[in-house]
C-alpha cells in the first residue's frame, strides 16, 4: 500500500525547526565561536578607549599643574631643555638680516606712471576748435578808385504809354558812368559797375531814394545796348601771422611778425563758383592775382604745413572782399592763428584729482611750461615740459639704483625734495620746474628692493640648524621635582627620560589584562548562572556594547577632569544610565554584573578611589526601581530618586575622598552634589529615550513595548480582527488564560498576553481554512487529502512568523507563533489518514508541526492556553451535525485540561521549558477558573428567546 506523504514534506517534519526568527537553528559551533568574538572584541574597544588618545607624557602630567608627588631619577639621561633651545634658535635666526632683491617690475611700473602723468599735462593744454561761422556777410572795405575807359553806345526808339502813378524808382541802369557823375569826377567808392541799388547803403552810409510823377502819357522810350570791354585783373595781398597774445592785431609785445606761417594755401572764391589758390611765402604774406569784383578769402584749415595747436582768431574763417579797378591792389586782413590752450584754472584742479599726491604748485609749474611748449613747437624751439620729465626720470633711476627698501622710502623721498635739479627751459634755468620734477619723483617713488622671504627663511632655518640644543644632566637618584611644585616642559620630559614614573606602555599593558581577566570571570559565570544570557547571544552582544560605552564614559570623566579641575569632573560620570540599560533591557542581575564591569573600567581608568566607589553606587541606584515589567511611571519616578540619591553619594564620597584636611569640604561637597544630580537626571532621560533604539538593534521586548504590541490598535491586530475575525477572538480569549496563569506563576504575564495575540497571526493568509472562520460555509478539509490538510494547517506558522518580521514584532514575542504548537502532532487529520489509509501506511511526523518546544514558562503557559481553549470550545460550544455539547460545569472543564495537560506532557512537548510541577498545577487552576468564569451560567429569561 502507498505511503501518505504531502509534496514538499519529507518524512523527517518532525526534526525540522525554526528559530523565533524565522531563520534555521545555528550549527553547534557557531554559537562558541560567536561568543569567543564578542568576548575579544569587547575587550580590546574597551582597552582602545581607555588607552588610546589619552595624554601623552608620563603620568598624564601637563605644564602648569603641580606635581602631586617627588619624582626622583631613575637612571642617568641628557634631557633636551625645548624652550632654551628653541629661545637660542630664534635668536640666531633674528641675526639674519633679510635677503632683498631688485624688483624691476616696479621700476618700470614708475616709469609708465609718470609718462602717463606727463601724456595727461599735455592732453589738458590743448582745447577743442572752435565752431565756424560761415555767413558771408560783407565786412566795410576800402575801394580802391580806378578810371573806366567810356564804353561803345548803340540807342533805339521805342513809344511806351505810361500810366499816371506816383512811385519810388531806383535810378534807371546803364553802364554810362558820366550819367552818374561829373565829367571829371571818379565813380563813388564801393559802387559795382550798374551803380547802386535802390535803398543800398553806399560807402558813406546814407541811403538815396527818388520820387517820381509821371501821368498817363505816351512818350519816346530809348533802350541803350551796352559792349563791356574784358574784366580788369587786380591783386588780393595779405599775411598769416601766429598771434600769440590772441589780439588779432601784430604788435611788438606777444606777437613774432616776422615769425609767418609759409607754404600756406590760401583761396579766394567768386560768387560764380570760380576759385584760385595761393601759397604763403616764408613770412606769411600771399599774392593772388583775381578779376575784379567780390571774392571770399578761405584759409585752407586741412593745410599740413600749418602749426599744431593753433587756430584762426577770428569768428569766421572767410573773408569777403570786393576788388574792382585794373591792376588795383586790394588788402585782405591780416589772419591771426592763436595758440588752442585751455585756462591754467581749469587744468590744475582736473590734474590734481587725478594725481592728489602731487603739490599745487608743482602741478601748476606743469601746466605752466606745456602751455608755453605750444608756442615753443611753433617757434621751432624744444619744449619745456620734456626737461621737468627728464630730470623726474633722472631722479627716480638714480634711487633704483640705490635700491630702496620699504623702511628706506620717505629717506629717499626726502633726499629728492631736499635737493631739486637743475632743469632749463630754452637757455633759461627754471627753479620752479626743479622743485616740480622732484615733487613729481618723490610722489611716484616705490621701494623696489623687496624681501625674499623664501631665501631669507632658508638662511634663518640653516642658522637654527646649527644652534646646538641646551640640555640638562640628571643621575639616578637625583630629585627633579617636589611635591607642589609647578610642572615646566623640561621636568615633565625629565619625567619621562629617566623613568621617574611608571611607563606608560606597561599601563596599557596592565589595563588590558585586567580587563581580559575581569571579562573571563564574567563569561565563565554568564555560562554557568546566567544561561539565559549565555545562549542569547544578541544579549551577550548588548552586554559587550554597554562595557565599552562604559569605558568611553570614564573616558569622557577624564577629559572633564582636565578641564574644570579633577576632583568634582568624576562626578559627570554618566554610571545612572548603565544602571538603567541593563535593569531594562536585560533584568536586575544583569544590573549587578554592570556595576562590577563599570568598577573595573572607573579603576583601571582613573585609579581614583573616590570616582570608583560612586561608579559603584551610581550603577546600582536605578536598579532597585526598574525592571523590564516597569510602567512609565515606574520610569519617571526612578529618574527623579536615582538623581537625588546621588547627589547625596556624591557629596559624601567627595568628602572622604577629594578634599584635604587643610580646606574647607563644603565647596567640594556642594560642587559634587550639583554635578552628580544634573549629570544623573540627564544621563536617565537620555538612557530612556534611548531605549527603543536598543530594543530594537538587540531584540529586547520590554514593558513600554509589549504595552504598544498588546494595543487593539496594533497593525498587525487590526489585520488579524479584519482577515480572520474568529482566529482574533480565540487570540483574545487565548491572552486571557495566558495572562492569568503567567501571572500564577509569577511570569511575565504581559509577555504570555502579547504572545498570545499573534500566536496565530498566519492565518490571516488562509483564514477559510481554519474552523473559526468558517461562518456557515463548507469545510475545505472535507475535499481535501489529509496530507494535504496537515500542509495547509502547518502553514500558518511559517507565514506568521513572515509577517511578524514585516510588524517588526519582537523575537520574545514572534517565538509564541513558533512554539504554540511546538512540535506536537495534528491529531484530527492524524486519525483521518490512518482512517484512509492504515496505521501501518502514515507516518506520524508527516503530521507534525514545524516549530520548536517552548523554552520559557510564558511560551509554555501559552501552548497549553492555546490547546485548552481549543478543546473547550469544541467540548461546550454546539457543532453543526455533532450533537448537543457538553454542559461547561468546573469539573468538564477540569477534566479537559487535565486532558490537554497530559498529553503535551506525554508528548515531551514541555521538557525544555523551565516548569516544574508546582507551575503546572498553578497553571491549571489559573486555566480552570478562567474558563469557568468565561463559561460562565445566565438566568433563563421565560419565553426567551
Amino acid at each position: 500500500m502507498r505511503r501518505a506523504t504531502s509534496s514538499g514534506v519529507g518524512t523527517d517534519r518532525g526534526n525540522q525547526t525554526m528559530t523565533a526568527s524565522g531563520n534555521r537553528s545555528p550549527v553547534p559551533w557557531e554559537r562558541p565561536l560567536i561568543r569567543t568574538l564578542v568576548l575579544v572584541s569587547t575587550v580590546m574597544l574597551s582597552w582602545a578607549t581607555l588607552t588610546v588618545g589619552a595624554a601623552s607624557g608620563e603620568v598624564e602630567l601637563a605644564e602648569g599643574d603641580l606635581a602631586t608627588r617627588p619624582y626622583v631619577a631613575q637612571r642617568n639621561s641628557e634631557v633636551v631643555d625645548q624652550e632654551a633651545t628653541r629661545s637660542l634658535r630664534e635668536a640666531a635666526a633674528e641675526r639674519i638680516d633679510g635677503v632683498t632683491s631688485r624688483n624691476e617690475r616696479i621700476e618700470q611700473q614708475v616709469s609708465d606712471d609718470l609718462s602717463d602723468l606727463f601724456a595727461a599735462v599735455r592732453r589738458g593744454v590743448v582745447g577743442p576748435q572752435p565752431e565756424w561761422v560761415e555767413t558771408l556777410s560783407l565786412p566795410p572795405t576800402s575801394t580802391t578808385t580806378t578810371t573806366v575807359p567810356p564804353p561803345s553806345t548803340t540807342t533805339t526808339t521805342t513809344t511806351t504809354t505810361i500810366p499816371s502813378t506816383a512811385a519810388t524808382v531806383a535810378p534807371a541802369a546803364t553802364t554810362d558812368p558820366a550819367s552818374q557823375a561829373e565829367p571829371g569826377e571818379d565813380s563813388s567808392p564801393g559802387e559795382d559797375a550798374g551803380g547802386p541799388a535802390v535803398g543800398a547803403e553806399d560807402p558813406t552810409g546814407e541811403t538815396t531814394s527818388t520820387t517820381l510823377a509821371t501821368t498817363t502819357t505816351t512818350s519816346a522810350v530809348t533802350t541803350t545796348t551796352t559792349t563791356l570791354p574784358p574784366p580788369a585783373t587786380v591783386t588780393l595781398v595779405g599775411r598769416i601771422f601766429l598771434d600769440f597774445n590772441a589780439d588779432s592785431f601784430i604788435t611788438e609785445f606777444g606777437d613774432y611778425p616776422e615769425v609767418g606761417v609759409d607754404l600756406v594755401t590760401v583761396r579766394a572764391l567768386a560768387p560764380s563758383g570760380e576759385g584760385r589758390d595761393t601759397q604763403t611765402q616764408a613770412n606769411g604774406d600771399f599774392r593772388l592775382e583775381v578779376t575784379e569784383g567780390v571774392w571770399d578769402v578761405i584759409v585752407d584749415s586741412s593745410d599740413p604745413d600749418l602749426p599744431s595747436d593753433f587756430t584762426v582768431f577770428l569768428p569766421r574763417r572767410i573773408q569777403q572782399v570786393v576788388c574792382l579797378g585794373t591792376g588795383a591792389e586790394c588788402a585782405v586782413s591780416p589772419i591771426p592763428f592763436t595758440p588752442l590752450t585751455r585756462p591754467a584754472t581749469l587744468q590744475v584742479p582736473e590734474l590734481l584729482r587725478s594725481y592728489p599726491q602731487l603739490d599745487e604748485s608743482s602741478v601748476a609749474t606743469l601746466v605752466k611750461v606745456a602751455t608755453e611748449d605750444v608756442i615753443r613747437q611753433a617757434l621751432g624751439e624744444p619744449p619745456g615740459l620734456v626737461e621737468i620729465e627728464q630730470a623726474a626720470l633722472t631722479l627716480t633711476a638714480e634711487s633704483f639704483a640705490e635700491e630702496i627698501k620699504s623702511e628706506e622710502l620717505l629717506s629717499a623721498q626726502s633726499r629728492i625734495l631736499s635737493d631739486p635739479p637743475v632743469v632749463f627751459i630754452g637757455d633759461v634755468r627754471d627753479p620752479a620746474a626743479g622743485e616740480a620734477a622732484s615733487d613729481v619723483a618723490a610722489s611716484f617713488l616705490r621701494p623696489n628692493s623687496l624681501l625674499d622671504s623664501a631665501a631669507t627663511e632658508q638662511l634663518r632655518q640653516g642658522a637654527r640648524d646649527a644652534q646646538g640644543e641646551v640640555t640638562v644632566s640628571y643621575r639616578s637618584g637625583q630629585p627633579i621635582i617636589s611635591e607642589g611644585e609647578p610642572l615646566t616642559r623640561l621636568i615633565i620630559d625629565a619625567i619621562d627620560q629617566t623613568g621617574a614614573a611608571t611607563g606608560r606602555p606597561v599601563r596599557e599593558a596592565g589595563v588590558l589584562v585586567v580587563l581580559g581577566a575581569v571579562m573571563a570571570v564574567l563569561a565563565l559565570y554568564i555560562s554557568r548562572y546566567r544561561a539565559d544570557l549565555w545562549d542569547r547571544v544578541h544579549l551577550l552582544s548588548l552586554l559587550g556594547l554597554l562595557t565599552v560605552l562604559a569605558a568611553g564614559a570614564v573616558r569622557f570623566v577624564t577629559f572633564v577632569g582636565d578641564v574644570f579641575g579633577y576632583e568634582v569632573g568624576v562626578y559627570v560620570m554618566p554610571a545612572v544610565a548603565f544602571g538603567y540599560f541593563t535593569a531594562v533591557l536585560l533584568d536586575s542581575r544583569a544590573g549587578i554584573l554592570m556595576s562590577v564591569i563599570l568598577v573595573v573600567v572607573t579603576a583601571v581608568g582613573t585609579r581614583d578611589p573616590g570616582a570608583t566607589i560612586y561608579a559603584l553606587l551610581a550603577t546600582l541606584a536605578p536598579v532597585g526601581f526598574v525592571s523590564a515589567a516597569s510602567s512609565r511611571r515606574a520610569f519617571r519616578n526612578s529618574v527623579a530618586v536615582s538623581a537625588a540619591a546621588l547627589a547625596v553619594i556624591a557629596a559624601a564620597t567627595a568628602w572622604i575622598f577629594h578634599t584635604s584636611l587643610t580646606q574647607s569640604p563644603t565647596g567640594t561637597m556642594l560642587q559634587a552634589a550639583v554635578l552628580a544630580f544634573a549629570s544623573s537626571l540627564l544621563a536617565a532621560l537620555v538612557a530612556l529615550a534611548a531605549m527603543s533604539f536598543f530594543e530594537s538593534i538587540f531584540d529586547v521586548t520590554t514593558t513600554l513595548r509589549l504595552l504598544d504590541l498588546t494595543d487593539r490598535n496594533h497593525a498587525a491586530l487590526q489585520l488579524l480582527q479584519e482577515k480572520a475575525f474568529g482566529t482574533f477572538n480565540h487570540s483574545l480569549m487565548v491572552g486571557t488564560l495566558a495572562g492569568a496563569a503567567a501571572t500564577a506563576i509569577g511570569a511575565n504575564n504581559l509577555l504570555a498576553r502579547a504572545a498570545a495575540y499573534y500566536h496565530d497571526l498566519g492565518k490571516t493568509e488562509n483564514p477559510s481554512f481554519f474552523i473559526e472562520n468558517q461562518f456557515g460555509m463548507v469545510n475545505p478539509h472535507d475535499r481535501m487529502s489529509p496530507e494535504e490538510s496537515a500542509e495547509m494547517i502547518r502553514s500558518h506558522v511559517t507565514d506568521g512568523m513572515n509577517l511578524a518580521a514585516r510588524h517588526r514584532i519582537p523575537s520574545s514575542v514572534a517565538a509564541g507563533i513558533i512554539t504554540h504548537h511546538g512540535t506536537g502532532v495534528m491529531r484530527y487529520f492524524y486519525d483521518k489518514a490512518i482512517g484512509l489509509y492504515g496505521e501501518e501506511n502514515v507516518d506520524v511526523d508527516d503530521y507534525r508541526h514545524v516549530g520548536q518546544k517552548p523554552r520559557s514558562k510564558e511560551m509554555a503557559i501559552l501552548m497549553l492556553a492555546d490547546a485548552v481553549e481549543g478543546a473547550c470550545r469544541a467540548a461546550f460550544q454546539a457543532t453543526p451535525g455533532q450533537g448537543a455539547p457538553s454542559e461547561p460545569t468546573q469539573q468538564a472543564i477540569a477534566a479537559v485540561t487535565d486532558g490537554i495537560i497530559r498529553e503535551k506532557m506525554s508528548d515531551l512537548q514541555l521538557n525544555e521549558a523551565s516548569v516544574t510541577f508546582a507551575d503546572i498545577q498553578a497553571i491549571r487552576n489559573a486555566f480552570i477558573e478562567a474558563m469557568a468564569g468565561h463559561y460562565h451560567q445566565r438566568i433563563q429569561y421565560p419565553n426567551f428567546p
